[in-house]
């Protein structure tokens, strides 16, 4: 799927909780970031903290080739799923969430990012998942130490700024 520049393979994990199947966030941002370490230049991963009793809440730090320390923390505000009448091979979900990046040096918020992540999951041939992804980045906010949202052209909040799309194959382990 995509160019082979594009391409990034790397394990994920669910696992039942509560009568339901869901991602393992902790261990699935650790692969990323090691999966994916060109992207922000990850050395190495120092610590990744979720707990499915407070799902809405994930903070990751990694070091980087420059030997910055960098901290982010995911706060979802809102999330819905649902599964179409009749299409038992379908799944959606929509979460609201902030991405906050977190100063190396004060440990406070530098910048916090508003953005819309809307899922698709369709089961194809037997066992894999074809995952459509759609990441919506609004205009940052600021901080209450005056940090971020700073910019000279007015934006209009509710409208995202850039727009991701993903295409992803989930494969059972050992495909």
């Amino acid at each position: 799927i995509g160019s082979p520049a594009a391409v990034r393979q790397y394990p994920l994990r669910f696992k039942a909780y509560r009568g339901n199947i869901i991602a393992d966030r902790e261990f699935n941002v650790r692969s990323y970031l090691v999966g994916c370490s060109d992207v922000d230049n990850v050395k190495s991963v120092e610590s990744a903290e979720w707990d499915p009793t407070n799902a809405n809440v994930l903070a990751a730090t990694f070091s980087r080739e420059d030997g910055l320390s960098v901290t982010r923390e995911f706060y979802v505000r809102n999330r819905s799923v649902a599964v179409p009448e009749g299409r038992p091979d379908l799944f959606n979900a929509s979460e609201l969430y902030q991405e906050v990046a977190i100063n190396s040096q004060t440990g406070a918020p530098a910048k916090v990012s508003p953005r819309r992540r809307v899922t698709k999951f369709k089961q194809i041939d037997g066992p894999r998942i074809q995952l459509i992804q759609r990441v919506e980045v609004f205009p940052d906010l600021q901080t209450p130490d005056g940090a971020g949202g700073v910019s000279f052209v007015i934006q209009d909040s509710s409208k995202p700024v850039a727009i991701y799309r993903y295409r992803v194959l989930l494969e059972p382990a050992g495909n």
